[in-house]
């Protein structure tokens, strides 16, 4: 078989080492929106609760 030209093999390499930093800055970015989502959510509830 032939060896795939090294193109390939670095870009592979790069994506691989990117992909867990890149994880977990989606996950961080989960979070923050979960939290905002709360946070928003609780202020609609009390203003809700004023009226």
């Amino acid at each position: 078989s032939l060896p795939a030209p090294s193109e390939f093999t670095n870009i592979n390499e790069q994506s691989l080492h990117f992909s867990p930093l890149l994880l977990m800055t989606q996950e961080k970015l989960l979070i923050m929106l979960r939290d905002k989502l709360e946070d928003f959510c609780k202020e609609e509830l009390k203003k809700d609760l004023r009226q």
